[in-house]
């Protein structure tokens, strides 16, 4: 959907990815546009959106996007999303492993504060491989242990945490940017 064209708009648009959007946006000038979560739904829609954007200077922004597989292979230029505060609100802390192989070193490690023995999760806390150097590291940079996300208050301490993450995150999509040349 192309938005009523205002001072503000004017450089922030939301498209539909497959359809003429797109030369209308080029036509018009546009130099910054946003991708919705629904929009961008694979590696491969993104690619299809970088090859009709390639050369025209337009900037992209998705929404809703924070994963290392979008991000970090495709020249998106801003990003934002709530992971940092929902994760943690579903039990997550997310960690940049430097132990861990390939260049996306994410762990999305369950805190178990949510007991379903349904639910399987790739890396419990209790089970975690890494769970001393998970320890190590949240008592070396933010002075927490284990016990200090649960209770009243302390979902401040996982949005910290995850806040963190995704800071370490970016760092590490601007280096695969750089070498890419984005």
């Amino acid at each position: 959907m192309v938005f009523p064209q205002t001072d503000i708009i004017k450089s922030f648009l939301k498209v539909l990815i497959y359809t003429n959007e797109f030369k209308y946006c080029i036509q018009k000038g546009y130099k910054l546009i946003a991708l919705g979560s629904t929009q961008i739904t694979t590696q491969r829609s993104m690619a299809h959106v970088t090859r009709i954007l390639n050369g025209t200077g337009i900037k992209v922004h998705t929404l809703g996007k924070s994963g290392w597989d979008l991000l970090a292979y495709f020249p998106i230029n801003f990003s934002d999303s709530a992971m940092w505060a929902r994760g943690g609100g579903f039990g997550y802390i997310y960690y940049w492993n430097p132990k861990r192989e390939g260049e996306n070193k994410t762990d999305r490690i369950y805190l178990e504060e949510f007991l379903n023995p349904n639910c399987k999760h790739k890396h419990s806390y209790y089970h975690y491989e890494y769970k001393d150097d998970f320890d190590a590291y949240l008592l070396n940079i933010f002075g927490l242990k284990y016990y200090d996300f649960f209770g009243k208050g302390n979902a401040y301490n996982k949005m910290l945490v995850n806040t963190y993450y995704y800071v370490t995150l970016e760092e590490e999509i601007n280096k695969m940017h750089k070498y890419f040349g984005f």
